[in-house]
């Protein structure tokens, strides 16, 4: 499951004070009075929707060791380039600040309306023409991604990649990776058996998917697509996406990346205890079909998905153990990241219900659902 929700989760981070948003916007030289009217439950980092004088943005605080404004560039580039290819993001009003050991973003707001503000991140579309919508919106931006040039993003905490799975050996590549990140380096070290463990709950999706990862296009991806990162153009069922958030998980991958992580973000009901957890995939087939109309898959590109969808949450499930061991130190979610989201999904995608989810994939694409 995801740890990056309002799911009563506590925020790793304070919130975000009046007085220190004053601060920020007068440092940056927008030094108006300014109120808080809402403050995000999401615990990664601490952000708020300010009124400014005459206008509304958000103010994002991140520990420097988590996002420091090297990192942000890069994120703020990727979204610009969309932006100027039409896709509607979030203006950055002002350069990234570090102040404190904290780095600050200042976004303008996107039209449209959050409707799924105060839901939990992660859980479903409130319906199936969301989902098409949403589908759509993602297509659309992979169409405007194209031509992107920035380089691949180096390995951080809470960062979405496919270094991992596309590795011929992801034992071998989590021991280069840990090089990298020392809280993964300290958990794995406590861990007896891991290496074993991983290959094992790896096993029985990464030989097939490997036979495919070496020829899709490389495309610059969103990495994190679900509803909660999305603005609508009304509170209805009908709505359409006006407005795409949050891009600290995009880098260097494939649009069939993206759109795995589309679905399996919302649809499958992760927050719920295994034996009640829901499928949703009448949503699935709604996100394909609105992605479809806009932008068309290659057959390498159908052929690849179902086998990619059980693995794609696998390098930011160990971007978040970097994440809760090395930088916030709490045991409790460094175990369920380990225990409940790395290992946790690859088993359930192994259950009954994680094959029928990856079939019905397979039949709207097309494709056989296991490859000889």
């Amino acid at each position: 499951m995801t740890l990056d929700a309002g799911d009563g989760a506590e925020p790793d981070w304070p919130p975000l004070t009046e007085s220190e948003v004053r601060l920020v916007l007068g440092a940056a030289g927008l030094d108006t009075p300014a109120v808080i009217e809402w403050r995000s439950p999401r615990p990664f980092s601490a952000a708020a929707l300010v009124r400014a004088g005459d206008r509304s943005m958000v103010v994002k605080r991140h520990d420097l060791q988590v996002r420091d404004a090297r990192k942000l560039e890069a994120e703020h580039d990727f979204a610009s380039f969309l932006a100027g290819r039409g896709i509607p993001v979030p203006p950055l009003l002002a350069p990234t600040l570090e102040l404190g050991g904290c780095a600050y973003e200042i976004l303008g707001v996107v039209p449209g309306c959050d409707s799924y503000r105060d839901a939990w991140s992660w859980t479903p579309y409130r319906s199936g023409r969301h989902a098409e919508a949403a589908g759509r919106a993602l297509a659309e931006l992979h169409l405007a991604s194209e031509g992107y040039d920035g380089r691949p993003r180096p390995p951080a905490a809470l960062l979405g990649s496919t270094t991992v799975i596309d590795a011929a050996d992801p034992v071998a590549a989590i021991e280069r990776l840990s090089r990298c990140l020392p809280g993964l380096a300290g958990f794995l070290a406590l861990e007896a058996g891991w290496q074993e463990r991983i290959t094992a709950a790896l096993a029985p999706f990464h030989e097939r998917w490997r036979r495919h990862a070496l020829h899709l296009e490389p495309l610059w991806a969103h990495g994190d697509w679900h509803p909660s990162n999305l603005f609508w153009t009304g509170p209805g069922s009908d709505a359409t996406v006006s407005g795409v958030l949050d891009f600290g998980l995009c880098n260097l991958a494939t649009a069939g990346y993206d759109l795995a992580v589309a679905i399996e973000r919302a649809c499958v009901e992760w927050l719920a205890p295994p034996g009640r957890r829901r499928v949703f995939g009448d949503d699935m087939a709604a996100l394909v079909r609105g992605y479809l109309a806009v932008r068309s898959l290659s057959s390498e590109e159908r052929s690849a998905l179902p086998h990619l969808l059980p693995l794609a949450h696998v390098d930011y499930a160990l971007s978040e153990i970097e994440y809760f061991h090395g930088i916030v130190g709490s045991a409790k979610n460094t175990r369920l990241a380990y225990e409940g989201y790395l290992l946790g999904h690859l088993a359930w995608f192994g259950s009954g219900a994680g094959r029928e989810l990856c079939r019905r994939l397979a039949e709207m694409l097309g494709v056989p659902s296991e490859q000889s």
